[in-house]
């Protein structure tokens, strides 16, 4: 098959004599040198502005004039189209079509030709085309004269149509499906009236019973369907309101709305902004189709391209919501925060975006306080790394002179020969020490956990041997006071091994059952302990003076206890709970309690643990 130039090259060369004959077409019109500016301007206003459709003239098979209807198809420029074939502008699967309506049109000796194709715009895109045209009417001319028509929206149209014929198709033949189900069961209920009929004397008074109940059902059922139709309308002018409301409150709020449909025309999509929106956009009445011209100047260039992307995604990648908070260079207000929200409302054949709603909300003043908090809290962080340094660094140096303190008081007790004053002062000295270092690492170990310093570090272990650790460590305490610790575990010698941290773990009961000693006056301190399931469950209770219920709440805050008055009766400070409480969240667990005053506490625990016999 001939190609689109080879099927021109017999064409007759343009006739570009000055005189012009009477019979003249109106390229050479155009081209003659002895024609007035004023005769040349109203030809060109008669091709250029009057034209609804893309026209363009061909010479020897390359484009010699275009309009700006058919440029702005192709999106290229004039001076990108001038010299070059029509059919690279034609999609190449349509081409040898394209090619064989010419040869038709040239073999078959027609003054015009009519048909349709897909062409490619400079962006890639495809749009659907119609063409139609013809030779130059003069007898000797070799110009041709086309028009073409962009018929994308009448193709997406028909394809919708197409679409809906066929569903159209299948909910028919599936309501003939029901209606024949429908049928047989209707056939079957009139076979089974009459079988019911042919019984009737015989049944009448039970019948006439059924007919009774049956009619009083239907007029509860009558008058509760009016219910809910009146419910029904109730609720319809209760959304009015509430519609009514909503845009009220939408523009108390300072929100500005806007809405993009998908009907394409010679004006382009429709679209509309209230006035807060336009405001926000800094978008000029009259100019809301143009919008993202306005959008992509003011919007900050640091945000662009995140912003495009959540567009991109949005508008192809299938999201029916999308929301972007981004700066924007707002030509009055200077530099500010935009809060966009759109919501799809439709999608094309192809899957984009036609009809959406959108919000949008100055949120500036928002912003600049989050972006203050931000940094209040990095400043509040490193103010906390700042402390738990110090904290660190003033652990290391006041534990070593207290070292040296326990040490040399430990020798001058060692070193006394029957001076029990001065064996007792170096007691005292070297138990204060003692708690002197004690205090200072719960304050660094607490620091640490709320810095997130602190990691669980899980190792396998023998439970019932960690648990007669803490009670041999604290029976001596519970034997000054004068208390019972009872000790009683429910666990089966093939499940003693767990996994889970052993440090913190023993940490948390060392605290809950001292704690639990040191508020007790009389009577005992129990603790039991048994598995279920993945969890250790362990419950400590004691007899001692109850916690008051307003002071509950704060048990497991660090530096609280119950009032000052505890404090000086039974020492602490205030640490111990806390970081209880802290461990038992780091290992996945949880704790509680209840108590009553005079009464005494009980606390639970409940820690998970890796259970080695049942992995095997």
């Amino acid at each position: 098959m001939k190609t689109y130039n080879q099927l021109n090259e017999g064409l007759k060369e343009p006739n570009t004599d000055t005189n012009i004959p009477e019979e003249t077409s109106i390229y050479q019109l155009l081209i003659a040198e002895s024609l007035s500016k004023e005769d040349y301007s109203s030809i060109f206003r008669a091709l250029n502005d009057n034209s609804l459709t893309g026209i363009y003239i061909v010479e020897n098979g390359l484009l010699k004039y275009v309009n700006p209807v058919l440029t702005n198809i192709f999106g290229f420029t004039k001076d990108e189209v001038i010299g070059r074939s029509l059919l690279e502008f034609v999609h190449p699967e349509d081409q040898e079509a394209v090619i064989g309506n010419i040869q038709e049109f040239f073999e078959g000796n027609k003054t015009s030709m009519c048909y349709e194709f897909r062409g490619i715009k400079k962006n890639g895109e495809i749009v659907y085309l119609q063409e139609f045209g013809g030779l130059d009417s003069s007898d000797s001319s070799n110009i041709f004269i086309g028009n073409i028509i962009d018929i994308t929206e009448k193709k997406k149209i028909e394809l919708e149509l197409e679409e809906y014929r066929k569903n159209l198709e299948q909910r028919v033949a599936e309501r003939t499906r029901e209606l024949t189900e429908t049928n047989k069961r209707l056939e079957a209920e009139i076979s089974e009236r009459k079988n019911i009929e042919s019984d009737f004397k015989k049944n009448k008074i039970e019948l006439e019973k059924r007919v009774f109940e049956r009619t009083r059902e239907l007029i509860e059922a009558n008058n509760s369907l009016c219910n809910e139709i009146e419910l029904s309308k109730k609720r319809q002018r209760s959304l009015e309101k509430s519609e009514a409301r909503l845009f009220s409150a939408v523009h108390t709020a300072g929100l500005g709305l806007y809405e993009q449909i998908g009907q394409y025309n010679n004006s382009g999509r429709e679209t509309f902004f209230d006035e807060k929106a336009r405001q926000i956009f800094a978008i000029p009445e009259g100019e809301e189709k143009n919008w993202k011209d306005y959008w992509m100047k003011y919007t900050h260039p640091d945000d662009l391209e995140n912003v495009l992307e959540i567009i991109y995604q949005f508008n192809r990648g299938g999201l029916d919501f999308a929301s972007a908070t981004h700066r924007y260079n707002h030509p009055e207000m200077g530099e500010i925060w935009i809060k966009n929200v759109a919501y799809s409302l439709k999608r094309d054949s192809e899957g984009l975006v036609s009809d959406m709603i959108g919000v949008a909300q100055d949120v500036t003043d928002q912003k600049r306080s989050e972006l203050e908090l931000i940094a209040a809290k990095e400043r509040a962080e490193e103010s906390d790394r700042l402390k738990l340094s110090f904290l660190q660094n003033m652990s290391h140096e006041v534990k070593t002179p207290l070292n040296s303190i326990i040490g040399f008081s430990q020798v001058i007790a060692q070193s006394v020969n029957e001076n029990e004053k001065l064996e007792q002062f170096s007691k005292l000295i070297s138990q204060n020490s003692e708690k002197l270092i004690k205090i200072i690492n719960d304050i660094v170990e607490i620091s640490q956990i709320y810095a997130k310093q602190i990691y669980p570090d899980y190792k396998e272990f023998d439970i019932i041997q960690s648990l007669y650790y803490i009670a041999n460590k604290l029976i001596d305490k519970a034997k000054l006071k004068g208390i019972e610790l009872i000790l009683n575990l429910d666990i089966p010698l093939s499940k003693t091994q767990i996994t889970t941290d052993q440090d913190k773990f023993e940490k948390i009961l060392l605290q809950i059952i001292e704690n639990a000693i040191k508020f007790t006056k009389e009577g005992f301190v129990k603790v039991d302990c048994h598995l279920q399931g993945d969890n250790l469950e362990i419950q400590i209770e004691d007899t001692g003076i109850g916690i008051p219920l307003d002071k509950q709440k704060i048990i497991f805050e660090p530096f609280r206890q119950l009032d000052t008055g505890t404090t000086r009766t039974y020492g602490g400070n205030g640490l111990g709970l806390a970081l209880a409480k802290a461990y038992t969240d780091l290992l996945g667990g949880n704790i509680n309690f209840e108590s009553q005053i005079n009464e005494g506490t009980k606390v639970r625990i409940s820690i998970p643990f890796y259970d080695h016999k049942k992995q095997e």
